[in-house]
């Protein structure tokens, strides 16, 4: 193929394959996360085999998805187990915390919030009561009122405020669907028509 170029130029190319723009950029996002320096934070590239019968190898994946899950199950029994904060859970897990607050397994341990006996509970309450007061709310607590339909519970505090770690967060978490229509793709080779 030959494409003319600027000032009477051409360049001549060899059409080496010819594939969908999706298959390309997988391609492309494959190769940068191999040669990523720095680990990817939840995104692994595996390449898989074929057999010799045609007959997908998908031995390797599968192992990285049970560590995965064993992992994923032995920090959430360390969390059960020891006063650990959500924020440490969320590093040993590389998830965020409004990741984590989310996607809370329904089986798993109790999703602590706060801790204290009586007495320290009740003077906390009696605190939140006190209009001249002001709180700052993080974002895993934000997260929960979302999750549970109750986020109208903060035009109660007059002087709340959202740290600007819980703010760069939750702005992170909204600029990854900014702008980004919701665009489901399915092949017909992948189910077999």
């Amino acid at each position: 193929m030959t494409i003319k170029g600027a000032f009477h130029s051409s360049h001549v190319y060899t059409v080496a394959a010819i594939s969908s723009a999706y298959h390309r950029l997988l391609q492309c996002a494959f190769a940068a996360v191999g040669k990523s320096v720095t680990p990817v934070p939840n995104l692994t590239a595996i390449s898989v085999a074929t057999s010799a019968d045609g007959e997908r190898d998908l031995s390797e994946m599968l192992v990285q998805l049970q560590q995965s899950s064993e992992h994923g199950k032995a920090m959430l029994q360390q969390y059960e187990s020891s006063p650990i904060t959500l924020g440490c859970l969320g590093k040993m897990l590389g998830k965020s915390p409004i990741d984590l607050v989310r996607f809370w397994p329904s089986k798993g341990p109790a999703l602590v919030s706060c801790d204290g006996t009586m007495p320290e509970r009740l003077a906390a309450i009696g605190l939140i009561e006190d209009t001249t007061l002001s709180f700052v709310i993080d974002s895993t607590t934000l997260t929960e009122l979302v999750r549970l339909d109750s986020a109208a519970v903060l035009a109660s505090f007059p002087n709340l405020y959202v740290s600007e770690t819980s703010r760069d967060i939750v702005r992170g978490k909204l600029g990854l669907f900014a702008g980004f229509p919701v665009i489901v793709y399915c092949s017909p080779q992948s189910h077999g028509h």
